[in-house]
């Protein structure tokens, strides 16, 4: 991953526990080194154990709005674009807009 001299990345990858409150600190360590035009990337959106959802309501609390991950789509909110994609477990990426 490329770091900027004010320490931002262009590229965050996150694969945790997959739990809401572990994601959510994860989340919210991360984010703020998130380089202006970067992207934040993040794994099992679309887990298929039961996790209640643990990384997608983190996304959804970040946007604002609820996200389907059982199917493709993009979604819009709190100066956020998401992109998710609900193969294998699911990958999302965040981006600033």
């Amino acid at each position: 991953s490329k770091r900027f001299q004010d320490q931002s990345f262009l590229l965050i990858f996150l694969d945790t526990s997959h739990y809401e409150a572990d994601t959510r600190l994860e989340a919210e360590n991360w984010l703020p080194k998130l380089h202006p035009d970067g992207a934040f990337v993040f794994h099992d959106t679309n887990c298929t154990w039961d996790n209640q959802r643990g990384v997608i309501k983190v996304l959804e609390a970040l946007l604002g709005t609820e996200i389907n991950e059982a199917q493709h789509g993009s979604y819009q909110g709190n100066n956020f674009t998401l992109y998710h994609n609900p193969k294998s477990n699911g990958l999302s990426v965040l981006e600033y807009f």
